[in-house]
């Protein structure tokens, strides 16, 4: 029977590789899968959780043997050369691998490891439900602003008191992909009035749609360091009255 191991992430990472619910299905499809003790805590999922969804909860010497027979780990966060060094050779890894790191590379091919990338998936209809950068984005976006509305001291809407009328915050959102639309969405539903600005000048439609005002800065983007697109240089819309700036883009590493 194949086995499927998950383990608890590093700090400070909250997320787990398996839910119970993929437990689950996973189960029903033959497979055997172990989890480690705790791993789904800071996620909210109880070791309980697990094993009523068919995972065989394991830590110590357990968790080693099953580690040590296992063919496929998953993971959230990037493995490190330490780890990827105590994994047996032939083992499947599924998870973020990050950028190309050589080092991370090499260990790798001297374990005979297999990483498959959920982030370096090809982003089509057809792989969406294994879209981890859009899903991770989308939760980017939303956690921005209330990090911001948190943070900002004072209030995001409108607020009509009988000491006086507060006006709502002015928020700037650079950057509108998937992270830069849900972070403008959010801050208008907390009552911000909001502005964005992005390199493409297609996406001021996009802006627009969700009730925001496009800002353009009239000036064309000028190719970055970076290799090719997106990574550009523009010059920063001048906003001096806005209250505050969620920032979303993504870099290539390689």
């Amino acid at each position: 029977m194949s086995t499927v191991v998950a383990l608890r992430e590093p700090d400070p990472e909250t997320r787990v590789a398996l839910v119970p619910e993929v437990v689950a299905q996973l189960a029903r499809h033959g497979l055997s899968v172990t989890i480690q003790s705790g791993a789904g805590t800071l996620a909210l999922h109880t070791d309980d959780d697990f094993a009523a969804a068919g995972a065989t909860v394991a830590t110590g010497g357990d968790l080693a043997r099953a580690l040590a027979t296992t063919q496929v780990l998953v993971h959230v966060r990037p493995l490190d050369p330490e780890r990827i060094a105590a994994l047996p050779p032939g083992m499947i890894t599924l998870g973020l691998t990050g950028g190309v790191d050589p080092v991370i590379v090499e260990a790798l091919n001297a374990g005979s490891i297999t990483a498959l990338s959920f982030e370096r998936l090809p982003r089509t209809s057809r792989a969406q439900v294994m879209d981890v950068l859009s899903s991770q984005a989308f939760v980017a976006g939303y956690r921005a602003v209330l990090e911001a509305a948190i943070r900002l001291p004072r209030f995001f809407p409108l607020a009509m008191t009988a000491a006086g009328t507060v006006p709502p915050a002015k928020v700037i959102v650079l950057g509108v992909g998937v992270a830069g639309l849900q972070a403008i969405a959010t801050a208008r539903r907390l009552g911000a009035k909001v502005a964005a600005n992005d390199i493409r000048p297609d996406s001021a439609e996009e802006v627009r749609s969700v009730g925001a005002e496009f800002i353009d800065v009239g000036i064309a983007p000028q190719p970055g360091p970076g290799r090719g697109t997106p990574a550009t240089w523009m010059p920063a819309p001048r906003t001096p009255n806005r209250t505050s700036w969620p920032t979303t883009s993504w870099t290539p590493t390689s």
